[in-house]
């Protein structure tokens, strides 16, 4: 299937059934709801999902959760598979999204400047006081933005210095096949398996603030 025409699809008849979710729901119930709609909307063009290293999700925690960015289906991917609630930083283009921006709004999504340091450090700062708030994880896409070959792009270091001012650890996730179902610059999908593949938390006490880059090392390491 056309990938502009099943996102259309989506849009017109899941965007709208979400929307009802979010509003009726407790977190817990809808994020699991969410789940079994991006599983089937994946199905419908021939893509499934598996979870691995689920072992490293401890009961009871909160973490910064970092993986590699490699698809516009990221999104669907990772609600498909991650077994808890989560809100994510995401750029702020996407909260003008008709419906969309308005669904991520109320989850409790914060938008972020990429190309604005100040108001990057301000949505880190948002994004850790609504941690603690939800009492949930969060997910930070360090790249910053999609792959286009298939490869990790540099790291951004927001997320990094989040995770060290909170305490949370970094859970890294790998999407494995991701980019292998969808291409960059390619307008169909490919029928295939993505694994999301967790990772030993790492907890970012042992580097600090003067270890960032170590930090940021280790992570892209375990992410790779």
């Amino acid at each position: 299937m056309y990938a502009w025409l099943w996102a259309a699809v989506f849009a017109v008849f899941g965007l709208p059934i979400i929307a009802g979710i979010i509003v009726a729901l407790p977190r817990e119930a809808a994020w699991r709801l969410i789940g079994r709609i991006a599983r089937f909307a994946l199905a419908m063009i021939g893509i499934r999902v598996r979870l691995g290293g689920a072992e490293y999700l401890q009961a009871g925690r909160n973490y910064v959760v970092m993986g590699n960015h490699v698809s516009f289906l990221d999104i669907f991917l990772f609600a498909a598979a991650f077994p808890r609630p989560v809100i994510a930083v995401e750029k702020r283009e996407n909260f003008r999204l008709p419906i969309y921006g308005w669904l991520v709004a109320r989850w409790g999504n914060v938008p972020i400047h990429r190309e604005d340091r100040d108001e990057a450090i301000k949505a880190m700062d948002e994004a850790r006081a609504r941690v603690g708030a939800i009492d949930c994880s969060l997910v930070v896409m360090p790249e910053g933005t999609r792959t286009r070959t298939g490869e990790m792009g540099p790291f951004k270091r927001g997320g990094f210095h989040l995770a060290v001012q909170s305490g949370l650890s970094i859970l890294p996730f790998t999407f494995i096949g991701a980019y292998d179902v969808h291409p960059t610059g390619t307008w169909r999908f490919r029928p295939g398996t993505v694994a999301l593949q967790m990772h030993p938390p790492i907890d970012p006490s042992h580097y600090g603030i003067a270890g960032l880059d170590q930090l940021m090392g280790a992570v892209r390491d375990a992410i790779a």
